[in-house]
């Protein structure tokens, strides 16, 4: 599909009207199309969560398929995720303490880097609990972690899960709070269903899905993405969704659930309902969309000439309506109820060092 100039040009005017229109609010709240969560959250969405990192990544989505493990991340090199998919299959292959502290260690960055995210923010509402549990981060995230460097972190995220999950109130404060507890709940979670996990991803093949305008000029691997000089022009690659859609489009494959790090944008859930109607027959299907929209949008590269049409028509007219919903947190995890009700860290940790 080659899209025309003036194409081009009504898309840009499309996405830039819509964004305009949301950042009437403080922090770009607001949303053009109304939110909507599915509550059909699986592991595909822990895993995608895990592998992320947002100073990587942005946003990585996940797929398995046909026995294949397809990713894909809104930039080039998904370094967090190789890494991490790496660590996970070792703990698959051998359930050693050595490997699942390896796990939490990757996933112990992961926290520090949202917390270095979020160290802008208002430090006088911080508990005691919830300066241990960030410092012990902040000391130990680089450190090699030992049996009892395991059983002090778990104390520490034990009590400061307590204290959020009976004290804090539900407001945008305290999901950042939850947020640094939210990826030790995705790896207990996506270890705890170890023996599907075994089952679906033990001989699985993994391919990491790039755009397409990257393989034609020969940039597929990671080792050239450190030295490509197109790199900037990584920014404004279709998401990560869209990549997997862009390919599955490409390949005619029918496929069930798309897990995403994040819900979807504006253009990328207008996309998603079209592409369901017109080829996928319903098939397609992912947690929800947070209602916004960022600008750069680009069209996948495989849409037909009637479905690129349709996804420029429709969001001409959501901007045209300006309307204003309160726009949904981006992360796909179900804060504070799946914190609230889930242990954190503790369950897996018995089951890695009872496997030694």
């Amino acid at each position: 599909m080659v899209i025309t100039r003036n194409q081009k040009k009504r898309l840009h005017d499309a996405i830039d009207s819509l964004f305009s229109n949301e950042r009437q609010a403080v922090n770009h709240s607001y949303s053009s199309i109304r939110p909507t969560t599915n509550q059909i959250s699986d592991w595909n969405d822990a895993l995608a969560r895990l592998v992320t990192r947002k100073t990587e990544d942005v946003c990585v989505a996940i797929c398995y398929c046909n026995n294949n493990l397809f990713v894909a991340s809104n930039r080039g090199r998904m370094t967090c995720a190789r890494r991490y998919l790496l660590l996970l299959r070792n703990f698959l292959t051998n359930h050693s303490l050595e490997n699942y502290t390896n796990l939490v260690k990757e996933t112990i960055k992961n926290i520090y880097y949202i917390i270095e995210t979020n160290s802008g923010l208002d430090n006088r509402n911080m508990t005691r609990l919830e300066r241990n549990f960030r410092n012990w981060i902040e000391t130990n995230w680089e450190r090699q972690l030992t049996r009892e460097d395991l059983n002090r972190f778990h104390i520490y995220a034990q009590s400061f899960h307590k204290e959020i999950r009976e004290r804090t109130p539900d407001d945008s404060l305290s999901y950042k709070k939850w947020d640094y507890l939210m990826p030790l709940h995705d790896l207990n979670f996506v270890v705890s269903n170890i023996q599907m996990l075994v089952q679906t991803l033990t001989n699985t093949n993994t391919e990491f899905v790039f755009e397409r305008s990257c393989r034609e000029k020969g940039i597929p691997s990671n080792d050239q993405c450190n030295g490509c000089k197109r790199r900037r022009e990584c920014r404004e690659n279709p998401h990560a969704e869209m990549k997997l859609v862009n390919l599955f489009r490409s390949q005619k494959v029918i496929h069930r659930y798309i897990g995403i790090s994040k819900l979807t944008c504006c253009p990328c859930e207008t996309s998603f309902s079209i592409l369901n109607n017109n080829f996928f027959s319903g098939s397609l299907h992912h947690c929800g969309t947070h209602g916004g929209t960022y600008p750069g949008w680009k069209m996948p590269s495989n849409f037909s000439p009637t479905e690129v049409e349709a996804i420029i028509d429709e969001l001409e007219r959501i901007a045209r309506q300006q309307q204003q919903h309160n726009k949904a947190r981006e992360t796909t995890s179900q804060i504070p109820q799946q914190l609230a009700t889930m242990p954190i860290f503790s369950t897996v940790a018995v089951q890695a060092q009872q496997t030694i």
